[in-house]
């Protein structure tokens, strides 16, 4: 396995294993390296829903993955619902996607709920040959390169996200 710094400041490349069947160092290697730079990309991974949710696991107790509208029956018979299908495509008139077929805009997973997850995992499956990129912002850079009084007065406010407002509006 190989990790290398990217380029922007907060992310790394991992090559050269196979996420279906980590060790434990391996694992322990990829902790470490998302410790540091936040964001690890990790190509040529083909999990299925069921690996990937074992993979989640691995760091940490998980959260239910944003559904839409659906029942709690429903949630009963979804046998990965820490895995959740995001896409625009249409079948049969419908969005296969369980937030509908926009885009999504910039925003942070489930900042609406007290403690929000610690992480995200995305894994792509059909990427376009034009859009469909995902980017992110380090926002402790953002905080500390603030000037002084700013960051002193951003430290005694606070804000409630409301669910009521999606990352579209």
């Amino acid at each position: 396995m190989r990790i290398r710094k990217t380029a922007a400041s907060i992310s790394a490349d991992i090559d050269g294993v196979d996420l279906a069947d980590l060790d434990s160092t391996e694992f322990r290697d990829i902790y470490g390296a998302w410790l540091e730079f936040s964001v690890l990309r990790i190509r040529d991974q083909e999990l299925t829903k069921d690996e990937l949710q074992g993979f989640s696991q691995r760091f940490g107790p998980l959260e239910y993955a944003p559904m839409g509208n659906i029942t709690p029956e429903q949630l009963a018979d979804v046998p990965t619902p820490f895995v959740t299908n995001i896409s625009n495509i249409i079948e049969d008139g419908r969005p296969i996607g369980g937030l509908g077929s926009g885009e999504a805009n910039w925003h942070t997973d489930m900042s609406y709920i007290e403690r929000p997850p610690t992480a995200s995992i995305l894994i792509a499956v059909e990427v376009p040959e034009v859009g469909g990129d995902t980017e992110y912002c380090d926002m402790h850079a953002a905080f500390e390169t603030l000037p002084a009084e700013l960051s002193d007065r951003a430290r005694t406010l606070s804000i409630k996200h409301d669910a009521a407002h999606d990352s579209v509006g």
